[in-house]
């Protein structure tokens, strides 16, 4: 299949992680190597290894030849691949040595001289190798060195006669990488598992989307034939008890937001991936960068998410907002995504996370009954990402409240009863409004502060902004080796339930319409009329 046919076909083993004898893989030389195996599908055109994320899959981007970048002579993408091949090309050294023994220019042993005088003529000329005792070095360096000589000088003097010997360390293996070594431990990927069609016959008014906001095509299809319901989700009903939060990893550049959410659709749809073992894997809305959006299936309906498996999924309502991710920044201060395109860098943000109950002016400094946001640095390996745009926010709440308030009692977050926020007049009433006001103090990064005058009886105050800070905020965006599968009712995240996902990222923007809509709607659901 030739060189460049071979690596793109790498692809399955880079995405699941495994070797074909299942030994891991992805998080030795695959994580990295896999960054350039993309970056020559980029540029060559096909299918990239590393895994971009549309939904909740990790799905492999194909670059269609016309798209390909090898003729462009973009000086930004040709210094992007001449550093992701050094990267590729040190862990491949590494695992040749490892494997093999090879010793390679760029395996990073320092060279070593050693210098020795001894008495009377020996019979070591230049370019001898010495057997030397190196217990004295590091561990590693007695199997991968040996030493010539470069220099010999003969003194006499005094009636005695003494040798100089200079020498040079040089790696102690000369062999050649094999036929047999591959970058892979398991040589050729395994044969992908094609899905199978299923016989699946849904009703006609569930072959297309439920309904759409904006310039999306009402008629967009939800059929996928390899789904055992014949659907990109299940159409039996089901109670719900979660609301959870993707977003894409796509991004608009270069093609329209209704081009965006279509290629998702077509993705879902196994039109792409034919080997796609999940079918059934959807969201119920995509929220595109316009504020527009596409409800894929009513809320009575389920599909895969979360990757917590169909049992769990079942309890769910999910929403993906359309958005890059994660973003790297490179020398030239631009911000890149994971398909290699520039996001400029009014459409940046940084991940943040709430504190409580102080102005963060000193350690000391105490302001009771406060949160305010503090700026985090590698929120699940990464430092900046594409922020949401405040229309889709605008359409997330309004999702939001529709559900909480029309059709399931499911709340942002659940305290000990609707929180207290400040008090007014001389009785002290109690005042429950999230108002304009808190919102626009957190996003200019002030403490947003929540006072009342009697606290016995009323819930709030500074043991609401702990829990809001220490125990919501966490469970929304863990760390990366925290994990919550179970974590009852409420508004969460992809993240919350897998450790190697990153979205939803915390966004200032995102966090506070959360805590506006958690307050003001807290026990806002109002179940159907029965009749009389």
């Amino acid at each position: 299949m030739g060189l460049r046919g071979y690596i793109i076909s790498l692809y399955d083993l880079v995405e699941s992680g495994t070797t074909v004898d299942g030994t891991p893989f992805n998080q030795k030389t695959g994580e990295v190597a896999s960054d350039y195996i993309s970056y020559l599908a980029t540029a060559f055109g096909g299918r990239r290894t590393n895994a971009i994320q549309v939904g909740v899959k990790n799905v492999r981007e194909v670059v269609p030849i016309e798209d390909a970048q090898w003729y462009k002579q973009n000086k930004d993408f040709i210094k992007l691949g001449k550093s992701l091949y050094r990267s590729f090309k040190e862990k491949v050294d590494k695992k040749q040595y490892q494997d093999e023994g090879v010793v390679t220019m760029t395996n990073g042993f320092i060279p070593l001289q050693f210098q020795m005088t001894v008495e009377g003529l020996a019979g070591v000329k230049i370019y001898n190798k010495l057997n030397i005792d190196q217990r004295f070095l590091p561990a590693n360096y007695p199997n991968s060195l040996s030493f010539i000589t470069t220099k010999v000088n003969h003194k006499i003097g005094e009636n005695n006669w003494t040798t100089d010997y200079e020498c040079l360390s040089i790696p102690s293996s000369t062999k050649a990488t094999s036929d047999k070594f591959k970058i892979l431990e398991g040589g050729q990927p395994r044969p992908s598992k094609r899905t199978v069609k299923s016989n699946a016959n849904p009703p006609e008014r569930l072959r297309t989307v439920d309904s759409v906001r904006g310039p999306h095509n009402p008629n967009i299809s939800t059929v996928n034939e390899y789904s055992p319901s014949g659907l990109v989700y299940f159409y039996t009903e089901t109670n719900k008890t979660q609301i959870v939060l993707h977003h894409t990893a796509t991004d608009n550049i270069d093609k329209s937001s209704k081009a965006e959410v279509e290629g998702i659709m077509k993705y879902w749809r196994n039109e792409d991936a034919i080997e796609n073992p999940d079918p059934g894997v959807s969201t119920h809305w995509i929220v595109d960068r316009e504020g527009n959006g596409v409800k894929v299936m009513d809320y009575k309906y389920w599909a895969s998410n979360a990757g917590i498996g169909r049992q769990g999924a079942k309890d769910q309502i999910s929403v993906e907002l359309c958005s890059s991710g994660w973003l790297t920044k490179n020398n030239n201060g631009e911000y890149i995504n994971s398909t290699g395109k520039i996001i400029p860098s009014d459409r940046v943000s940084v991940p943040y996370k709430l504190v409580a109950n102080t102005d963060l002016q000193g350690a000391s400094t105490q302001v009771f009954g406060s949160l305010k946001f503090q700026p985090m640095r590698n929120y699940r390996g990464f430092d900046y990402f594409e922020e949401y745009t405040d229309a889709q926010i605008s359409l997330l709440r309004e999702i939001l409240i529709s559900v909480i308030t029309n059709h399931y009692p499911i709340k942002v977050f659940n305290y000990l009863g609707r929180p207290c926020l400040s008090t007014k007049g001389r009785n002290a009433t109690a005042v429950y409004e999230w108002t304009s006001t808190y919102t626009n103090n957190l996003l200019a990064n002030k403490a947003a502060q929540f006072r009342r005058e009697l606290r016995q009886g009323i819930v709030g105050g500074g043991s609401w902004c702990n829990f809001i800070a220490n125990e919501w905020f966490p469970i929304l965006f863990p760390n990366k080796s925290t994990i919550y599968p179970s974590p009852g009712t409420g508004v969460f995240t992809h993240n919350t339930f897998r450790a190697d996902k990153s979205d939803i990222f915390p966004s200032k923007k995102l966090i506070t319409m959360l805590l506006e809509v958690g307050c003001n709607y807290y026990d806002a659901y109002k179940p159907p009329s029965t009749g009389a």
